[in-house]
């Protein structure tokens, strides 16, 4: 048996100035998964999806700031609505195409010199987002993330850099609501009595809050 699957990929970004502290910005997208821009050739020519998988404002510390209080508050952003991940990461904790929904906080310190270590930044982001809204639900699952690190300007032959980092997330109302279908086909199980099922079809609910403390190097 052979199988030829081919899939093509879709995206147009705008990010505009609206005044010297606030910018606005929007993604115009394929695909209908939350983890992927994708859309797969099928269908007999049938017309491909596509929507807007970002839209949001960011707010940055104004030249006022920078002037009065100096260049520690050069790299200061605020953002609200849906964007890109807004925290350092790699694929193993967050799906690249995946844009989160909520508020996200994000610094960048100035550079930081010594005699014996290469220049680095120290940095912080965190997120209050939402994962799910239902008029079923009493309270909604939410996702609040904080993380601090480091991270190395080039240095050596080989021009490497250090990046590293510590972050928690801590998942809020989750227990006992329903999976949707974003992760039938990964490694998520969902719970049913004290087995563990496959994930499709669904079963189950949510069993724990769940927390994850993720370290990055």
């Amino acid at each position: 048996k052979q199988r030829l699957q081919n899939s093509v990929r879709g995206r147009f970004a705008l990010d505009a100035k609206v005044n010297d502290f606030t910018f606005a910005g929007a993604r115009f997208a394929g695909g209908t998964s939350s983890r992927s821009t994708d859309d797969t050739l099928n269908g007999y020519f049938n017309r491909a999806n596509a929507t807007f998988d970002q839209y949001y404002i960011r707010f940055e510390a104004p030249k006022e700031w920078v002037i009065k209080y100096g260049k520690y508050f050069k790299d200061l952003k605020l953002s609200a609505g849906k964007f890109a991940i807004p925290f350092e990461y790699t694929e193993l904790t967050w799906d690249p195409d995946i844009s989160p929904g909520g508020v996200a906080l994000q610094y960048v310190s100035p550079d930081i010199r010594t005699s014996y270590l290469p220049g680095f930044n120290l940095y912080s982001n965190s997120g209050f987002l939402w994962l799910d809204e239902s008029s079923a639900y009493n309270t909604d699952p939410l996702l609040f993330v904080a993380q601090g690190g480091a991270k190395t300007e080039q240095f050596g032959p080989l021009g490497s850099t250090l990046n590293v980092s510590a972050a928690l997330y801590d998942f809020e109302n989750l227990k006992g609501k329903t999976p949707n279908t974003n992760s039938v086909g990964t490694n998520t199980r969902y719970w049913t009595g004290d087995n563990i099922v496959a994930a499709s079809p669904l079963i189950g609910t949510w069993k724990y809050q769940y927390n994850v403390f993720d370290l990055l190097i």
